[in-house]
């Protein structure tokens, strides 16, 4: 990456971890099996819950991208698929639509959708098995944050784009304030022992926020570049019912199972912090995502 974007000097000191090796001394080349088993361990999780937030992220950044007029269409990092029907009723039947994703859990429940045009790939982010101009939309909702090297993720979107194609994608955001979702779940995984991996929070230096995701797209070669925050929130009003979003989430789960003695220690944790983020400070429950569009 060209070091020339001027980010803040704590993101290029993330990034120069990430690039070369985290601190817990995970490799680079862990995150993609990392990644792999955390959503097998999570994949139902991933479905309700993951779903509900992300799904209305879809809405929210497709509107920009003249979706009635595209020809090609391809999604990485699909997961279970729940915006698969949400693009299906914006593209024209002629329209082909190539979805994947780097889990096979997740991709075994893609290749179940039946419909025109439709075709369900493994694919990993950073190594697309396309041609260079392959499709004319690059859509990704919640998942290139997940990526091991941001450039290479996006120098391949820039690759398989034909000239002006229109690329949408959406991550979390880096602002512990505004994202509520996952500053509480670092408390939590704090607790357990599986922080975030490294490479993510890398990550989120620069995607979470706006303006540095922009001079990024713009480096990577993208023009016409609109970046902004967007909320998507889950609809728990009560810690109670809020409180399964946490402790139904893979590694906490197991960890409850496997440490029995803390399970309750736990759980009173999450209802801890969890009324004080809805009832004391009344904030919802949610991701503040960043929102990127850009053509070729």
């Amino acid at each position: 990456m060209d070091m020339s974007v001027k980010i803040s000097t704590n993101s290029r000191k993330l990034y120069f971890i990430a690039k070369h090796q985290f601190s817990t001394g995970v490799k680079l080349s862990e995150t993609h099996s990392y990644l792999k088993k955390g959503f097998a361990d999570s994949q139902s999780w991933y479905t309700k819950y993951g779903a509900m937030a992300s799904t209305q992220l879809y809405r929210e950044f497709l509107q920009f991208m003249s979706m009635n007029e595209a020809t090609s269409v391809l999604e990485t990092g699909s997961g279970p698929g729940n915006g698969i029907s949400i693009i299906q009723n914006l593209i024209n039947p002629s329209c082909k639509f190539t979805a994947t994703d780097i889990s096979p859990g997740f991709l075994k429940e893609l290749k179940k959708i039946k419909a025109g045009n439709f075709l369900a790939q493994e694919a990993n982010i950073e190594e697309l098995p396309f041609p260079q101009e392959s499709f004319d939309r690059y859509i990704s909702n919640m998942a290139i944050h997940n990526v091991s090297d941001p450039e290479k993720a996006f120098n391949e979107a820039y690759r398989v784009l034909k000239i002006g194609g229109v690329l949408g994608v959406s991550t979390f955001g880096g602002n512990d304030k505004t994202n509520t979702y996952m500053a509480l779940m670092k408390k939590f995984r704090k607790f357990i022992n599986q922080p975030y991996h490294e490479s993510i929070l890398s990550n989120l230096s620069i995607m979470g926020y706006p303006e540095n995701f922009k001079k990024f797209a713009l480096k990577i070669g993208f023009r016409r570049v609109i970046g902004y925050s967007a909320m998507a929130v889950y609809p728990f009003r009560t810690p109670e019912e809020a409180a399964d979003l946490f402790l139904s989430f893979g590694p906490l789960e197991q960890f409850m199972k496997n440490n029995p003695d803390k399970a309750e220690e736990l759980e009173n944790l999450v209802i801890r912090e969890l009324y004080e983020c809805l009832v004391t400070n009344g904030t919802p429950i949610g991701y503040e995502s960043t929102i990127l569009i850009a053509r070729k």
